[in-house]
């Protein structure tokens, strides 16, 4: 959600611009599929994906909004390891509701080296952006992502 000063919500559309009336705001989660914790847990079908990509999806938005829009969004959608290298998505779907990008893993390996992976999304003139530790996405002492 974002905030006015002061502490006031501010409503957004999806396009970026400001809505006065406080009409549109989403809350949106952002959350690493393909990770296994997530994998076991059932929330979402197994997919032989996971071991050639990093999957990660955003609920709470308006994800039919973005069928037609599927090509310009996975150009412009990425992660970024260390402040540095980028990962580009090469693949996004609508699935159940929810926008899913999937981040090859052979371009880089993300390990326990990186402190900061950051997973971005322009929305308009707007960006979301999401930081994950790698330190904090462990299972059983293993890097499961």
């Amino acid at each position: 959600m974002v905030r006015r000063p002061g502490g006031e919500p501010a409503g957004w559309r999806m396009d970026g611009r400001r809505d006065q009336q406080g009409l549109e705001q989403y809350i949106a989660l952002v959350r690493w599929d393909s990770a296994l914790p997530i994998r076991e847990a059932g929330r979402i079908k197994p997919n032989a994906d996971y071991a050639d990509y990093y999957v990660v999806s955003i609920t709470g938005l308006p994800a039919r909004r973005f069928t037609q829009m599927l090509d310009s969004i996975k150009g412009t959608t990425k992660i970024r390891l260390n402040g540095k290298t980028q990962l580009p998505a090469t693949r996004v779907a609508v699935t159940d509701g929810a926008l899913v990008f999937f981040f090859p893993r052979n371009e880089r390996a993300i390990t326990l080296r990186d402190k900061e992976v950051l997973f971005y999304r322009p929305v308009g003139r707007m960006e979301l952006r999401v930081k994950f530790s790698p330190k904090e996405m462990t299972y059983l002492r293993q890097l499961e992502l």
